[in-house]
């Protein structure tokens, strides 16, 4: 068995593992495990691919706002807007749980023209989220990848890591039929990481892995959707959005799984269509194609980012949910700051908690120092 050595090894090439491990690339010889034959084959692959601020928790949506001058520096953004709708038949929230400075209140006139597939007789009202854009997720792994490899960074796949030990100071993994040793080990599993965690012996943080189904239908009705925004219910039982034009439907489903290659469930899809029809007052038109991902939270719905109490040397960045695409960016900044130490201070003030921990500062604390950190720059660089 041959040994290879590095400064940093990184466990996952999904969005969030490649693009910490080109950040590290500057500062040591970085190798990314991936268990499967390509990189960003699981959740990355799979996601919406689209930045909304408003969505996932405030750390979550810090993270978010100081991504986007990344994403727009690298010219990775389209406008695309998402239409938060009232209806008139739902019992549930009548406005959006949203920043106001976020949203364009809309009349139910507006909001029909924003989305005419919904019947205007079903809209009480419409709030219009008009930063939201999509994200073009090849280009921004491509922009990641190369940077990586141009830092002298390694990404070997089909490389599931089997076994872990930390001796001397420095971390021994098998994967592949390979020994890999390095002083730090990074967690960006995803949907393994706690698995992950088990195996390095560290605390037994309760990332869980929730399926979710979503399917490409034709537009009803020969409809030109290219420029509608998302749509999505304030029951947020159900949200479409235009893509490959037609659209892509989600009942928003979080079904708890373990850690594998998910598929749609045909129940979770009749659901979807279901509650399509019901909103559009349509019948469901072809159905093209059908996936499902498996999204990771922990319990508070935090990013779970932090050196490990338990095992010296082990970093999670794990715990991203349906927002790993969107803070990828910053997250790595962050993550990198703090495994590197290259700045104390953003290091301190941005220490998202691991499992029950709470973030170690304020919101503002967290906003001025991200603000402060010169991310387009350092992707550039």
């Amino acid at each position: 068995m041959t040994q290879v050595k590095a400064d940093f090894i990184v466990i996952g090439a999904g969005v969030a593992g490649i693009t910490l491990a080109a950040e590290l690339s500057s500062y040591g010889h970085v190798v990314v495990l991936e268990r499967e034959d390509q990189p960003a084959y699981h959740a990355t692959g799979r996601s919406a691919a689209i930045l909304i601020e408003s969505y996932g928790s405030g750390p979550a949506q810090i993270l978010t706002a100081a991504s986007r001058g990344v994403f727009a520096a690298l010219d990775l953004l389209k406008p695309r807007g998402v239409l938060h709708l009232a209806l008139k038949d739902s019992n549930g929230r009548d406005a959006p749980d949203v920043a106001g400075h976020l949203l364009t209140p809309l009349t139910a006139s507006q909001a029909h023209a924003s989305a005419p597939l919904v019947p205007l007789d079903s809209i009480k009202a419409g709030w219009l989220e008009r930063s939201a854009a999509d994200i073009d997720v090849h280009g921004l792994l491509t922009r990641y990848l190369d940077r990586l490899r141009r830092g002298g960074g390694r990404l070997i796949t089909g490389a599931a890591v089997t076994d872990a030990r930390r001796t001397g100071g420095l971390w021994r993994l098998t994967a592949g039929g390979e020994a890999y040793i390095a002083p730090v080990v990074v967690n960006a599993a995803g949907a393994w990481a706690r698995q992950i965690g088990r195996l390095h012996e560290a605390r037994d943080i309760a990332v869980r892995p929730l399926r979710r189904t979503a399917a490409l239908i034709d537009t009803p009705n020969g409809l030109e959707s290219s420029l509608w925004p998302l749509v999505v219910t304030l029951d947020e039982d159900l949200y479409f959005k235009p893509e490959s034009g037609g659209l892509m439907v989600c009942p928003a489903d979080e079904t708890p799984s373990p850690p594998c290659d998910a598929s749609a469930d045909e129940l979770d899809l009749a659901i979807a269509m279901e509650r399509f029809e019901r909103l559009t007052r349509t019948r469901t038109p072809r159905l093209r194609s059908r996936w499902a991902g498996l999204r990771t939270f922990a319990f508070d719905r935090a990013p779970v980012i932090g050196f490990d109490r338990q095992a010296t040397g082990f970093f999670w960045l794990a715990g991203q949910g349906g927002f790993g695409v969107q803070t990828a960016p910053a997250a790595a900044l962050l993550a990198t700051a703090m495994i590197t130490a290259s700045d104390g201070g953003v290091a301190q003030a941005l220490s998202i908690g691991l499992g029950a921990e709470t973030v170690s500062a304020t919101r503002a604390d967290l906003e001025r120092e991200i603000e402060a950190t010169p991310l387009a720059a350092a992707v550039e660089g």
